[in-house]
């Protein structure tokens, strides 16, 4: 018999230094929302993820040696299709 029980990745524990300014605005956003202020920052990181990929990706193909102009090309592409997906998905939740 398989273990049915999903093991969670483990998370990892960082500092992190913010201005007072960041600092506020993720306060409120913590406390509009009922959440922590770790919560928050924890759910935004995970939503700008694949635009966090897709910066890197930029950076290791310059490092390559590919052309700047070529590697702003696609990730400007990317970013695009990105907003194009997710606008595509809140015109389907709201049509629902």
């Amino acid at each position: 018999m398989t273990n049915m029980t999903e093991t969670k990745p483990k998370q990892i524990r960082m500092a992190l230094t913010l201005n007072p300014e960041m600092r506020s605005l993720l306060g409120e956003l913590a406390e509009l929302q009922n959440k922590t202020m770790t919560t928050v920052v924890a759910e935004s990181l995970e939503a700008a993820k694949s635009a966090l990929e897709a910066m890197r990706n930029a950076f290791l193909d310059i490092k390559m040696g590919k052309g700047k102009d070529e590697v702003l090309t696609r990730l400007l592409s990317h970013s695009l299709r990105g907003v194009a997906d997710n606008l595509e998905l809140d015109l389907k939740h709201n049509l629902k």
